[in-house]
């Protein structure tokens, strides 16, 4: 994330006199809120009812149009060993290390 500079008002100037320095304040306000909500997993896909075969993978196609930044496991339904086996501009596959087949939940941002 890059943050840009910004020109405040000189101090001692009083916003509700001055337009030209409100209007600064209140684009130098806007700009921090943007850059505050600006997290890599905002820009997610939740992906439901994903099956790994036990000691298997599979490979999921994320839809994000863009690089993989990473994923969270939101709910785990039975028990398993996953883990992240690969990764590219358009799949994630994910082994089980263990028999079991395993159903999850994620989040893909």
């Amino acid at each position: 994330m890059t943050t840009k500079a910004r020109v405040l008002p000189k101090q001692g100037a009083d916003p509700s006199v001055d337009s030209f320095v409100k209007q600064q304040l209140a684009g130098a306000v806007n700009q921090q809120r943007r850059d505050s909500n600006n997290f890599p997993w905002n820009d997610g896909k939740y992906i439901r009812d994903v099956v790994i075969p036990g000691s298997g993978n599979k490979v999921i196609t994320h839809g994000l149009k863009r690089a993989l930044q990473g994923y969270i496991i939101l709910r785990f339904r039975n028990v398993g060993l996953v883990f992240e086996s690969a990764s590219s501009s358009t799949t994630l596959t994910l082994n089980n290390a263990s028999a079991t087949p395993c159903t999850l939940d994620l989040w893909v941002f």
